[in-house]
């Protein structure tokens, strides 16, 4: 059974909603049902499994390290190569849900800012680029503790794009603002979109996109107004590589290439489709764009990726 309550204060127009559902009614209700609900997709799954099994059989010298390191790394913790192979089955999941469509975003709410882009082009020159005698090199440790705007456009993106609702086990009767009873053994979901977009949390510019909004981050926020990577204390374990990867591409896009749309405007609220099961929503239709080298920034690039233990200072933690 799948309950909703919601508060329309009239006032504000503040929308306070509250989903939940108990599992056990749930599951006992269809649980008697001849519908295929459920063949179908183990049996997709089996599929990936199975295509994942093949791949490790033979594993291209070229493989992204983290396909040869994640293996390692598990086969010394002990687990069997049919456990590894599920595990690494799922990494899709997060990266095409999550962390391609992220960066999309972040290039076009960077890209389509000339003034912002321009700023954050002199923050990476300034503090994350080194010239070298054949090109430049991309210092990660300083992109990630001295570019504070284009983290902080990394982190807005997120907040305005994401509408993944994180789901929490109601442990023992409680009631919200004397008016709500969540009862024990239900769960409680926390849509992700209306928490991000609460004037309350954010002030009054919460509908707005603002790309300075994280460079000095308002330390009064809960750990639980910013969902991106879940709520605590259970956040993505792998945020922190993510993060990183993506601040990289944008980073060197950014220094590289100008981009613009082939339409020659960038699209305000461009359609959005709602069919994908994902965190953030891609674009509904293809968007073609004009990538044009920029000259100065032509040469041999390199990543320096030091030895430091720097952790990206993402507001999730």
């Amino acid at each position: 059974m799948l309950t909703f309550l919601a508060q329309r204060d009239a006032i504000d127009a503040e929308v306070y909603t509250l989903g939940i559902f108990n599992l056990k009614l749930y599951t006992s209700q269809i649980s008697g049902l001849s519908l295929d609900l459920f063949r179908r997709g183990y049996a997709a799954r089996q599929k990936v499994f199975d295509a994942h099994a093949k791949y490790y059989k033979d594993i291209p010298q070229d493989a992204s390290p983290i396909i040869k390191d994640s293996r390692r790394a598990r086969r010394e913790a002990g687990m069997s190569d049919t456990d590894i192979i599920k595990q690494m089955g799922t990494l899709p999941i997060g990266m095409l849900s999550n962390t391609v469509p992220t960066f999309y975003w972040t290039l076009w709410e960077l890209f389509s800012r000339p003034d912002i882009l321009a700023e954050v082009r002199c923050e990476l020159k300034s503090h994350a680029i080194v010239k070298q005698d054949d090109g430049f090199a991309l210092d990660v440790a300083a992109l990630k503790s001295k570019c504070p705007l284009l983290l902080s456009v990394f982190q807005e993106t997120q907040r305005t794009h994401h509408i993944q609702a994180a789901i929490r086990r109601v442990m023992a009767d409680t009631m919200l603002d004397g008016k709500y009873l969540l009862k024990e053994g239900n769960y409680i979901q926390m849509p992700g979109y209306l928490i991000h977009s609460n004037t309350s949390i954010w002030g009054p510019t919460a509908a707005e996109f603002d790309p300075y909004r994280f460079v000095n981050p308002d330390t009064k926020r809960g750990g639980s107004s910013f969902l991106a990577w879940g709520a605590p204390p259970h956040l993505c374990p792998a945020r922190q590589f993510a993060s990183t990867e993506i601040l990289i591409l944008v980073a060197l896009l950014a220094m590289r290439a100008d981009l613009q749309p082939a339409s020659g405007k960038w699209e305000k609220n461009p359609a959005l489709d709602f069919n994908d099961p994902i965190t953030v929503l891609n674009p509904k239709k293809d968007i073609l764009f004009e990538v044009k080298a920029r000259e100065e920034w032509n040469g041999k690039w390199t990543l320096l990726m030091s030895e430091s233990k720097l952790r990206v200072p993402l507001a999730s933690g």
